[in-house]
């Protein structure tokens, strides 16, 4: 079987406030792999974008659940 992926990803700004403004953004991913890693793969993340004046700044987080159907870790 060959690897397969779905990934999907969703954005918006929050909040503006002439140039200042806000942004958060939402993704996930599941995959099937085979080869090197043989097994499933699930992940999520959240991160968001700042910017006040000249100050930006980035934040992000993400989770990553891998599940081997061989080897080991």
């Amino acid at each position: 079987m060959a690897a397969q992926l779905e990934a999907g990803r969703v954005a918006a700004t929050a909040w503006t406030k002439g140039p200042d403004k806000l942004s958060i953004g939402l993704n996930a991913y599941k995959s099937r792999d085979t080869g090197t890693f043989t097994g499933h793969r699930t992940g999520w993340g959240v991160d968001a974008q700042l910017t006040l004046g000249l100050l930006e700044t980035t934040a992000e987080y993400l989770h990553v659940d891998q599940d081997r159907f061989t080897g080991t870790d």
